[in-house]
């Protein structure tokens, strides 16, 4: 990407605080002091990407998103070509082989109703008396 002299060119890369890999597709933003959006990019396979702007001393702000991670932001100042390095922590905790874990499993009693026939029937199928026939939900 060739640079000309009024603009500024931003390398940015996105990367696991543990592991120091990169986080591909990860969400990058910059907005001004408005909270207007400027820019919008995604990183690519490697956790970069590269951004270009024109020269001026405004000061932006930064935004990096990715699922399972905490945001990450800050204010920059855009008066000459840098690089951008951000390694984001994540949001929750990790499991790895061997991890116990609890979930509530919430049982629903079997309820049946009976019908002509002496049969019975589970909670989806309903008997619609007026018509005599027996309707079954869609499964």
């Amino acid at each position: 990407m060739t640079v000309k002299k009024d603009s500024i060119l931003v390398d940015i890369f996105i990367g696991d605080a543990k592991t120091k890999e990169p986080l591909i597709y990860s969400n990058v933003f910059f907005k001004d002091s408005k909270d207007k959006t400027l820019k919008y990019l995604e990183t690519d396979n490697n956790g970069r990407c590269t951004i270009k702007f024109l020269k001026s001393n405004e000061i932006l702000m930064f935004y990096a998103y990715y699922i399972g991670y905490r945001r990450f932001n800050c204010t920059i100042q855009l008066n000459c070509s840098s690089k951008l390095t951000v390694y984001m922590k994540q949001e929750y905790g990790e499991y790895s082989t061997g991890d116990t874990l609890i979930f509530k499993i919430k049982r629903k009693k079997k309820k049946t109703i009976l019908l002509k026939g002496d049969k019975d029937y589970s909670v989806y199928e309903k008997y619609y008396r007026k018509q005599n026939y027996l309707l079954t939900a869609p499964y």
